[in-house]
């Protein structure tokens, strides 16, 4: 116990010499002072005088000076009791409990848990420790001249404990501390003194506060180990009370418990984003970028500058919203307009012959304006997903803070357009058969026609030119931001001259016997179309085999309404008399 006691002096000392150089934090700023002057005279004024005594080594006072004459010191004897203001002084003012709270990575109430036992256990030590050195303060003697106290009161076998070792004294001590503190009382163990009783009607108000708080902060973290399923459980019982009270088929109601517990994520995505609403703005950044990694794979959403990315996904992640799809349900259905992005955590989902996994995603298509989606997306097991609403992300781009993703969502939208109208114009001309030369023979002049492929495409007429119509074909998904891009409308146009060429090539090829004569007053026809009545006028030319003996002859009727719109009129006659064959198609 002597070494022990130099131990604990010496990093008394080295404590209260540390303090001295530390810097402290002051409450009313929230900030760290480092002048030293202030961290002394803040030193002084608070716990000195308790470090100072407690270093103060008894011991060694009571070898040098002599027992007999320290035993009358009592002044001394109870300042030996500081040294426990020590200890409470080490643990409050390094806040070792919040640090561990920060440092440690276990659970909050595993950790509260830990923290309850540690405060009974040196509870239980301290009034231990009072309970042994009372006897040394107080020195009872009674008219025999007999010392009293619980010591000599109490005895195992015929020797007293008082003549026991240290250690048994300390244990029969903390089983009486314990005993007091858990509201027990066995009785076996009892004050003697009147000071002894004092300090026992002191220690049995501690106890009775003591134990309350701590069996309920026990119970209290039991309860509230895991929120979430705490909360699932109500919800199940407010669904069985429903389906009660409602009358609800048995074989619903047990479809409906069986969609509860597969959602039972969603619980917890819901209470992370009420934690991430708590985070700063920077932290926020920081665990949204590294949990919504996947926006990386969208295309559109790309962002090279590292800061405006950052906050893009943070505020992306605030918008999205958890949903749960049970199986064979519709995610999407046809004719529902484009206003939902998907984001697929877990399950399966199919579109016609596409499967979608975790870490896929469909309904990009919320970049265009509002428009009919064409196929149906079906759920095949339980299908978890994070959803983007289409307002949501135009309200996030409205605010100007992201020229990058702004660009890139411009630049796939007139991707979109030009694969929009690629396909719809080759469905088009392979069904009608159409000849590739009495299409526009320019881009510019495809792209004059009235466009029917992409909602993007405003009504314009021949006059407009090429940049114009790009600028309407790349609008963003708010509508506000119009297409300034030179090169990339020269791109568009040089792409759409391919496009007319590999369809004259693929005309060749489905009509090889098939030549066309273009009149030669199609041009001025055409210029003469535009000053027309509400009638229209007509530009004709003919559709001829090579082979004169084939019965079979055609026209081709280029008609101009007034509504804007080009069709084609494609009139086939028998014989070259009656026309008992008539077809319509409209052409881009």
């Amino acid at each position: 116990m002597f070494v022990l006691n130099r131990l604990v002096d010496l990093c008394f000392l080295f404590d209260m010499l540390l303090r001295f150089f530390l810097m402290y934090r002051d409450e009313w700023s929230n900030i760290w002072i480092a002048q030293p002057t202030q961290i002394v005279r803040h030193y002084i004024k608070g716990w000195f005088a308790v470090d100072l005594v407690s270093v103060i080594p008894f011991d060694l006072i009571n070898f040098f000076v002599g027992s007999s004459a320290v035993q009358q010191l009592r002044l001394m004897r109870v300042l030996r009791l500081l040294r426990l203001m020590k200890i409470i002084r080490v643990i409050q003012g390094t806040d070792m409990f919040t640090r561990w709270e920060a440092k440690m990575s276990m659970n909050y109430a595993t950790l509260a848990l830990t923290k309850f036992a540690f405060i009974a256990l040196m509870i239980s030590h301290w009034i231990a420790c009072i309970f042994r050195f009372i006897v040394d303060i107080e020195y009872y003697v009674d008219s025999s001249g007999k010392v009293y106290n619980w010591l000599t009161m109490h005895s195992m076998g015929s020797t007293p404990l008082s003549e026991m070792p240290p250690s048994t004294q300390y244990i029969s001590a903390l089983y009486w501390s314990v005993m007091t503190l858990t509201t027990i009382g066995y009785g076996d163990l009892v004050p003697s003194t009147l000071a002894e009783r004092a300090l026992s009607i002191a220690c049995m108000l501690l106890g009775a506060g003591t134990y309350a708080y701590v069996v309920g902060g026990v119970c209290q973290i039991l309860n509230s180990m895991d929120a979430s399923t705490t909360e699932f459980h109500q919800t199940l019982d407010t669904l069985n009370e429903y389906a009660t009270q409602n009358q609800l088929p048995a074989e619903l109601t047990s479809r409906l418990r069986e969609y509860f517990h597969s959602s039972r994520a969603l619980l917890r995505d819901k209470q992370n984003l009420d934690l991430l609403l708590t985070m700063s703005p920077g932290l926020r950044g920081e665990v949204s970028v590294f949990n919504n990694k996947w926006i990386a794979d969208i295309s559109f959403f790309h962002c090279s500058d590292v800061l405006e990315r950052a906050q893009f996904v943070t505020a992306l992640a605030l918008v999205l919203r958890p949903e749960c799809f049970p199986p064979s349900e519709f995610v999407i259905r046809e004719g529902e307009l484009n206003t939902k992005m998907y984001l697929v955590q877990r399950g399966i989902a199919t579109k016609d012959k596409v499967v979608y996994a975790g870490g896929t995603y469909f309904g990009e298509d919320i970049i265009l304006h509002l428009r009919q989606r064409k196929i149906a997306v079906r759920a095949f097991s339980y299908l978890h997903v994070q959803v983007l609403s289409k307002f949501d992300l135009e309200d996030i781009m409205a605010t100007g803070l992201y020229p990058q993703v702004h660009r890139s969502i411009r630049r796939q939208v007139v991707k979109i357009a030009f694969r929009n109208q690629f396909v719809n114009t080759a469905s088009r001309f392979h069904k009608a058969r159409l000849s590739i030369a009495d299409l526009p023979s320019t881009a510019a002049e495809m792209l004059s026609c009235r466009r029917r492929s992409s909602v993007f495409q405003p009504q314009v007429n021949e006059e407009e030119t090429v940049d114009r119509i790009v600028e309407g074909v790349s609008s963003s998904v708010s509508g506000t931001v119009g297409f300034q891009d030179d090169e990339l409308a020269a791109s568009l146009v040089s792409r759409l001259d391919e496009v007319v060429l590999r369809l004259s090539r693929l005309e060749k090829y489905l009509l090889p016997n098939v030549s066309f004569d273009p009149p030669p007053s199609r041009r001025r026809e055409s210029m003469a179309s535009r000053s027309s009545s509400r009638r229209g006028s007509v530009t004709s030319g003919s559709l001829g085999p090579v082979d004169n003996n084939d019965p079979w002859h055609s026209s081709i009727q280029l008609v101009r309404r007034t509504s804007g719109r080009d069709v084609l009129k494609l009139d086939l006659d028998k014989s070259g008399s009656s026309k008992k064959h008539r077809h319509r198609t409209s052409v881009l």
